[in-house]
């Protein structure tokens, strides 16, 4: 917190809300995930924090805003990594990554916590226990650290301000869970 008072700033939600994904840089959007009944994704909305109408943008999972805030991020129930603008229009496909299975998640796994390098060049996120990265235009997906050895999942990346490193945790059985960095 940086001083001043908290106020309330009532937010119109979906009908099925069920969490809250993201703020915007700005503060002036959240980005919202609301249950759909009988379909096998979420629902993404977008709420202005200082009231409005929520925004639906799409149906996925891992969503997040671009650094920007212009734009959401999130992989569809096809397996698709999709870019939307926040007023719902210019959706794009950046890179596949294959369909998920929503009950066993194999072979195929979601992708998600996805973050955007503090610059807005890179995107990394989590998938199969593994880091990956892509250019911000979805180009050169590849793992991020093909050949890590120590074992557990790795997971829940986020960039430092500066830009200069990248946290990560590994989870596993026999260590429980740690926090790495990579310069």
């Amino acid at each position: 917190m940086n001083g001043g008072e908290a106020a309330t700033a009532p937010i119109a939600v979906p009908e099925f809300f069920e969490d809250l994904m993201d703020i915007s840089p700005d503060g002036s959007n959240a980005l919202l995930r609301a249950d759909l009944p009988g379909t096998p994704n979420d629902a993404i909305w977008v709420a202005p924090t200082l009231g409005g109408s929520p925004r639906r943008i799409g149906a996925g999972e891992g969503e997040s805003f671009s650094p920007d805030g212009a734009s959401v991020i999130y992989q569809n129930v096809d397996g698709e990594i999709v870019l939307a603008r926040v007023d719902g229009s210019g959706t794009r496909t950046l890179a596949r990554t294959g369909s998920k299975d929503p009950i066993r998640l194999t072979p195929n796994p979601l992708a998600g916590d996805f973050r955007w390098s503090p610059d807005g060049k890179i995107i990394r996120f989590d998938r199969g226990g593994a880091l990956w990265e892509m250019a911000a235009d979805g180009s050169g997906l590849h793992r991020l650290l093909p050949e890590w050895k120590e074992s557990g999942a790795q997971c829940c990346g986020i960039w430092t301000p500066d830009g200069q490193f990248y946290l990560f945790e590994v989870a596993s059985s026999v260590t429980h869970s740690e926090l790495w960095a990579l310069d």
